[in-house]
């Protein structure tokens, strides 16, 4: 029985998932209904469960989901928060159901499990560069054209790869891309201003991508020495926060429609953050691109 909210997911089909002896943390010597497992009346503290065994207290996760919902609103703030630590539609339902703007994924595979319950729109923060991959998500997105993706880029072969792609798949609607930025000698993202506006101009300017915006990961940013990291947390923001408000200079079109309008809003992951290229709905449709005066 489901106590957290749905925000219209299809969460019945996991009632009837057939849990196999082995599954962790069930002491079941035979196949069970996951919809039966409210009713073995187990009991932790007495020993019923395998060890080791992950719970969850209602109460706390209620009053956690009613905080950081009431959090988010009190300071401005979007949340899409990481879902690829628990990988539990319920847990989406519950965070969409408080307020998630969206489900920040790191996999393709993890999208595909959001999407198949029902998640309509995903951040997947990191970068789409397997031909797999790729070919996955837009059949993803060509199949269910509610549904919602935005992908990373940081480099010139990045944005043709996609650009390829997607025209090859023959998408409806163009696809998102935030410009990822980084730190010097970390994993990803452009190093530099001019490296950041050199991917965000190919991205406005290649057909099937919309520039979605700018998106970083401040989280490299740890040593021993907390103030020192805040302030160059700080200082990381600042320098990209100075000019990424782009003018917007013109709307295209996408299968006859034009508009105008944000792809995203300022989100957090609470490990990531976005900010859109501001373009104001201008239009009625859903599906549009636009190029930033950049």
């Amino acid at each position: 029985m489901h106590t957290l909210p749905h925000d219209g997911l299809a969460l019945a089909s996991l009632e009837e998932h057939l849990l196999q002896p082995g599954t962790k943390g069930l002491p079941i010597l035979e196949p069970l209904r996951q919809g039966a497992i409210g009713v073995q009346g187990w009991n932790v503290l007495n020993a019923d469960t395998s060890f080791p065994v992950a719970l969850l207290k209602m109460s706390s996760l209620r009053h956690n989901l009613d905080w950081m919902r009431r959090f988010c609103e009190r300071h401005g703030v979007t949340l899409a928060p990481h879902g690829k630590t628990t990988m539990s539609p319920q847990l989406f339902a519950a965070q969409l159901g408080n307020g998630a703007w969206g489900i920040t994924l790191a996999t393709v595979p993890q999208v595909q499990v959001a999407q198949r319950f029902g998640v309509r729109r995903v951040l997947l923060a990191n970068q789409l560069v397997a031909p797999a991959d790729i070919k996955a998500v837009l059949a993803l997105l060509k199949r269910d054209p509610h549904f919602e993706c935005i992908v990373l880029s940081d480099s010139l072969a990045g944005v043709t790869r996609l650009a390829e792609a997607v025209a090859a798949a023959g998408l409806a609607s163009p696809l998102p891309v935030l410009v990822e930025l980084g730190l010097s000698g970390k994993r990803a993202g452009c190093r530099t201003l001019d490296a950041a506006l050199t991917v965000a101009r190919a991205i406005a300017g290649a057909p099937g991508l919309l520039l979605a915006g700018f998106e970083g990961y401040e989280g490299l940013l740890v040593t021993d020495d907390r103030t020192a990291d805040l302030r160059a947390v700080d200082a990381f923001w600042r320098s990209w926060w100075r000019w990424s408000p782009l003018p917007m200079m013109r709307a295209c079109s996408w299968a006859g429609k034009s508009c105008c309008r944000p792809v995203v809003p300022r989100i957090s992951t609470w490990s990531r953050a976005a900010w859109p290229v501001p373009r104001p709905c201008r239009g009625r449709y859903a599906s549009c691109c636009a190029a930033a005066a950049i």
